[in-house]
C-alpha cells in the first residue's frame, strides 16, 4: 500500500503507485508542515502521494518518483530554502 495519505511512517511501496489527487515534493526539514498539509488534504477527501521515509536514491528511485508524479492529478512543491537547495526536490520539480 502506498502511504499517500498516511503519516504512519511507512514509505511508498515499489510498484504500488495508483492514481492520486496530488504529489507533494518537499525537503525533510519541512516535514512538520507537510504533515499538516497532508492532514488538511485528507480532511477534504484528497489523496496525496508523499514520500514519508524516503526511497533510496537509485535509478529505480527516480523511476518510482516519475511514476508517482505521472499518476497524480496535481504536483505541489513545498518551496522553502531547504527544498530549493535540495537537488532531489529540484529534480522532481523539473521532471516533465
Amino acid at each position: 500500500m502506498n502511504t499517500a495519505g498516511s503519516t504512519s511512517g511507512e514509505g511508498p511501496q515499489p510498484g504500488s503507485i495508483g492514481r492520486h489527487d496530488v504529489f507533494i515534493s518537499y525537503s525533510r526539514s519541512d516535514r512538520d508542515f507537510v504533515v499538516s498539509l497532508n492532514d488538511t488534504l485528507q480532511r477534504r477527501q484528497r489523496d496525496a502521494w508523499v514520500d514519508w521515509e524516503g526511497i533510496p536514491p537509485t535509478a529505480e528511485w527516480m523511476g518510482e518518483i516519475e511514476r508517482a508524479i505521472a499518476s497524480a492529478d496535481n504536483f505541489v512543491l513545498v518551496m522553502s530554502p531547504a527544498s530549493m537547495s535540495s537537488r532531489a526536490a529540484v529534480m522532481r520539480y523539473r521532471t516533465p
